[in-house]
């Protein structure tokens, strides 16, 4: 299952934070379950990552690393648009079944 990850620096951190986070980023590797599709740094000091796990326990386990240093926006499953239709179309024929 994808998913999308959003994050920022918690209030308050300090460069030696930084210096840290940077240091155990490089050397990280993702658990066992989780693969990285594509990371993004915004300007703000902030991230987007895709990734795809293969259980929850291995998202929470990916994410925990981090948690002393990162504040989640957001940890949201995500699929292909064109996947996706079919059941946006099925949700939207039950609405309009509704009356």
């Amino acid at each position: 299952m994808l998913f999308l990850i959003s994050y920022k620096p918690k209030p308050g951190r300090v460069e030696a934070e930084d210096q840290r986070v940077l240091n155990l980023f490089v050397k990280w590797k993702p658990p066992a379950g989780i693969t990285i599709k594509s990371h993004y740094i915004r300007s703000d000091g902030g991230g987007l990552v895709i990734v795809e796990a293969d259980s929850a326990v291995a998202m929470i386990e990916g994410n925990a690393t981090w948690v002393p240093f990162l504040d989640y926006d957001a940890v949201v499953p995500i699929a292909d648009i064109t996947e996706s239709l079919p059941a946006l179309q099925r949700a939207a024929a039950w609405r309009d079944s509704v009356r």
